[in-house]
């Protein structure tokens, strides 16, 4: 056998030792092209000091570096993001509670309200998700805007201090200092449906999608941090709607008349729920009665 032919035979022996998965390449369409051309005697020219088996075995290798190379891509698993650990924590029926975040951001959550965030603020937003009413003092950090999702609101900011409530209705945005934007139900976009001002209070509707902002005496709405209840000429179904979620109960109203009637009180000495309904009684002239977590008033 000529040496040259020899030195080809060795080459295809030692290529078919190579195993090639079925991937469509161009690198494959050159290997079979390869082989075309030497069985048919063109192959190879005579080269100057490379052997022809080593030629061979070069065009092998890129064909296999080729096939490896898209396997990763089509077989390697994709690595997966790492998963974040969240803690859910609740304040129990007519308790508060105090919660510092990882940025050590500080939410006061009023009684029954949920709180659920992650361990650590990893991703390029701190977001957080709130059920109830809660006050939020953020830190600032302007590379990492603070989101908390209220249900269908959400509410971002750079760091403030605002006061949040959510109801099966409404939820109320209440702002004490600083700048949050207000993004409703399908915005997906960069720019905030409102953008609130200090003094200022949002009621988002649930069923509809709109937004009402007025001004707000703050106070009112903060007051339940120290366990005090300042009412400013206050429609009366809105006081029971304070009332029931400080002391963790459900207030039954009975009468249109009653729910509209405007008080003023304040109560600033801890005072229980029976001693500020009793009290609120001789002005907004109504009965009430307890049955288990239920209070039912009536207008007289």
């Amino acid at each position: 056998m000529e040496p040259e032919k020899k030195q080809i035979e060795e080459g295809k022996k030692l290529a078919s030792q190579i195993r090639f998965r079925n991937v469509q390449t161009d690198a494959e369409r050159v290997y079979r092209d390869v082989w075309r051309k030497i069985e048919a005697g063109e192959a190879w020219q005579k080269p100057t000091g490379v052997s022809v088996v080593w030629k061979y075995l070069s065009i092998a290798a890129l064909v296999v570096m080729a096939a490896m190379a898209t396997w990763m891509a089509l077989y390697q698993p994709t690595p997966k993001p790492e998963m974040l650990t969240y803690i859910e924590v609740e304040a129990v029926p007519g308790a508060k509670a105090r919660v510092v975040l990882p940025d050590s951001s500080v939410v006061w959550l009023n009684s029954h309200a949920q709180l659920r965030y992650p361990k650590e603020f990893v991703q390029d937003v701190r977001r957080v998700e709130l059920e109830g009413e809660a006050l939020f003092e953020v830190k600032p950090d302007a590379k990492k805007p603070f989101v908390v999702q209220a249900e269908d609101l959400k509410v971002r900011v750079l760091g403030t201090r605002f006061n949040l409530y959510t109801t099966d209705d409404l939820v109320e945005t209440t702002l004490l200092e600083g700048s949050v934007a207000l993004f409703g139900k399908g915005n997906q976009t960069e720019t905030p449906d409102v953008v609130m001002k200090p003094g200022e209070q949002t009621l988002y509707c649930k069923a509809d999608g709109t937004m009402n902002t007025h001004q707000v005496q703050t106070s009112e709405f903060t007051a339940w941090l120290e366990g005090n209840f300042l009412f400013e000429g206050r429609p009366f179904h809105e006081i029971a709607s304070v009332l029931q979620r400080a002391f963790g109960v459900k207030i039954h109203l009975s009468g249109k008349n009653l729910k509209d009637r405007r008080l003023t009180a304040r109560f600033t000495h801890s005072e229980s729920l029976d001693e500020i309904l009793s009290i609120l009684q001789y002005s907004a002239h109504y009965t009430y009665v307890r049955k288990g977590g239920d209070v039912y008033i009536y207008e007289k």
